[in-house]
């Protein structure tokens, strides 16, 4: 679809739902791209005769395969979003830069009509982690891995991962917890696990934009 065709067909949605135009394009654009990435997959397995649980191993103990996933990002979580996180925007403070929030952190605050939350929350806490783990994980690293390029394998995809979410302060922690979900996936060879750990961190983020209690709040903007 033409950007002009889009751009119509953005103001035409926010026209008829009473929602800003900016929220449609920034929905349109984030379902697109990532149910192009799970269409694009499913093409892939059919092209190979593969089924998604075959593929990606989602027969092999969920139960255990999701609980850890949840276990080890809950973990993770302080390392990336505190430490990591805490050092990257010091340092960049220390530059005089200020760390520019994503657009969808900025729509979320901007955004408060429980019906437009839930969308939202949808798309970030369930479409996204299927996504980005079905490409990230169960493709490239599973791919790079399995010829023998490891390095580039838990590396360069982490790496990519965190670079396509066009964020400075947040590309170290991405990076980090990249591996982990990496790493989570390698361990059990279920993507649950990493799709599980994905959710969770996605899910954190937005209830600390939405609802994000007081204590953690004002320690996170000291």
């Amino acid at each position: 679809m033409g950007s002009l065709a889009y751009e119509k067909l953005g103001v035409r949605l926010s026209e008829q739902l009473h929602v800003s135009r900016e929220f449609i394009l920034h929905l349109l654009g984030f379902v697109t791209l990532h149910g192009l990435a799970l269409l694009w997959i499913w093409i892939f397995l059919r092209q190979h005769d593969v089924s998604w649980s075959q593929g990606f191993g989602f027969g092999d103990a969920p139960a255990r395969s999701i609980g850890l996933g949840l276990l080890v990002t809950a973990m993770a979580l302080p390392i990336a979003m505190l430490v990591i996180g805490g050092l990257v925007t010091a340092l960049l403070r220390a530059f005089g830069i200020d760390p520019e929030p994503q657009r969808t952190i900025t729509l979320i605050r901007e955004n408060s009509s429980l019906p437009q939350l839930v969308v939202l929350g949808f798309a970030a806490t369930v479409l996204a982690p299927i996504a980005e783990e079905s490409i990230f994980r169960g493709v490239l690293f599973r791919a790079l891995y399995q010829r023998g390029y490891r390095a580039i394998a838990w590396v360069g995809t982490s790496l990519l991962f965190a670079l396509i979410h066009r964020n400075l302060a947040a590309f170290f922690p991405l990076v980090f917890l990249a591996v982990v979900f990496a790493w989570l996936y390698h361990r059990t060879g279920n993507l649950l696990a990493p799709i599980a750990g994905h959710c969770l961190f996605n899910a954190f983020n937005f209830w600390m934009l939405v609802a994000p209690p007081q204590w953690l709040e004002k320690f996170l903007n000291q």
